[in-house]
C-alpha cells in the first residue's frame, strides 16, 4: 500500500511537470478558488499581475497586506492589474485558518479588494502546478511568506522578489509593466478581413475592390469656381459726339524740325 501511493504520488507529480512544461504561460495554467472550484487564469491575459503566497500569522502580514490594498487601489483604474493571493501553511504554521477565516480576516482587517485563492504548497512533492511552473521560469521558489512573482501582460514571469524586498519598493517595476501593457493596447491592429492573400506575393498584382467585385464610390471630383463673363466695355465714351467741337491741334514747338511755312500775310489791293 505503501509503494502504491508513492507510485501515485510519483505520477502526479510527473503529470505537473510536464504539464507545466509545455504550458503555453501563466495564464494558460487553472487554479482553485476559495470555493475550491477550478478556475482558469486566462481571465487575467492581458493584465499585470503580482502573485503572493500570504499568510494571517506572519510578522510581514501586516505589512505585506496593508501594501497590497493600497497598490491595487493606486492602479485599479488602469484596468490592467490584478493580484492573486494564495495562502500557505507551510512556514512554521503561519496559516492555521481555513479558507472562510482567512477570506474574513483578510477582508475585514485589511479591506482586501483582489482574489484570495485555496490554500496550497509551494514548494515540496505536492506542489501545486501554478508554483511549480513559478520556479521553472523564474528559478526560485519561495522560501517564506509573501514571495512575490509580477507577470506580465502576456503571462510571462518578469520578476520575484522576497518578503523583505516590500511592496512599495517594487511598486516602479510593476507600474513599469502595467504601462507596457496600456501601451501595447493603443497600437492599432489590422483585422483579418482587410488582408488579402497575395498582397504580399511578389509578381502578384494586389486585389483591389474593384475587381473583388465590391462597388466603388466614383473619387469626389474638385469644385470648379463658375465662369463669369467680363463686364462689355462701354465704347460710346470713347468717341466725341458728333456736335461736339473737336479741340485745336496744338502748335509745334520752336524746336521742333518740322518745317513750317509762316503763314503769307495778306495781299494788299493795288490801285490799278
Amino acid at each position: 500500500m505503501i509503494i502504491m501511493s508513492s507510485m501515485f504520488k510519483y505520477a502526479i507529480s510527473l503529470i505537473n511537470l510536464v504539464y507545466c512544461t509545455y504550458a503555453r504561460d501563466l495564464y494558460s495554467l487553472s487554479v482553485l478558488d476559495a470555493h475550491g472550484k477550478t478556475v482558469s487564469l486566462e481571465q487575467y491575459r492581458g493584465q499585470v499581475t503580482l502573485i503572493v503566497n500570504v499568510a494571517s500569522e506572519c510578522g510581514f502580514t501586516d505589512g505585506h497586506y496593508k501594501a497590497l490594498v493600497n497598490t491595487k487601489n493606486l492602479l485599479k483604474d488602469t484596468g490592467k492589474f490584478e493580484i492573486l493571493a494564495f495562502p500557505c501553511n507551510q512556514f512554521h504554521g503561519h496559516e492555521p485558518k481555513d479558507i472562510g477565516e482567512i477570506l474574513e480576516f483578510a477582508q475585514t482587517k485589511f479591506g482586501a479588494n483582489f482574489p484570495i485563492f485555496a490554500k496550497l504548497n509551494v514548494h515540496g512533492d505536492d506542489v501545486a502546478e501554478i508554483y511549480k511552473y513559478l520556479h521553472e521560469k523564474s528559478g526560485h521558489s519561495p522560501t517564506w511568506n509573501f514571495w512575490k512573482y509580477l507577470i506580465n501582460h502576456n503571462g510571462e514571469v518578469i520578476g520575484f522578489w522576497g518578503p523583505r524586498s516590500d511592496v512599495q519598493g517594487i511598486y516602479s517595476s510593476i507600474m513599469s509593466a502595467v504601462e507596457a501593457a496600456l501601451e501595447e493596447e493603443k497600437m492599432p491592429k489590422i483585422p483579418p478581413s482587410s488582408a488579402h492573400a497575395g498582397d504580399d506575393v511578389p509578381g502578384r498584382r494586389p486585389i483591389s475592390a474593384s475587381m473583388s467585385g465590391v462597388p466603388v464610390a466614383a473619387p469626389p471630383q474638385p469644385s470648379k469656381a463658375p465662369v463669369t463673363s467680363p463686364p462689355p466695355v462701354d465704347r460710346s465714351r470713347s468717341r466725341l459726339p458728333v456736335n461736339e467741337p473737336r479741340p485745336p491741334a496744338p502748335a509745334p514747338s520752336r524746336g521742333s524740325d518740322q518745317l513750317v511755312s509762316p503763314t503769307p500775310p495778306p495781299r494788299k489791293h493795288e490801285d490799278l
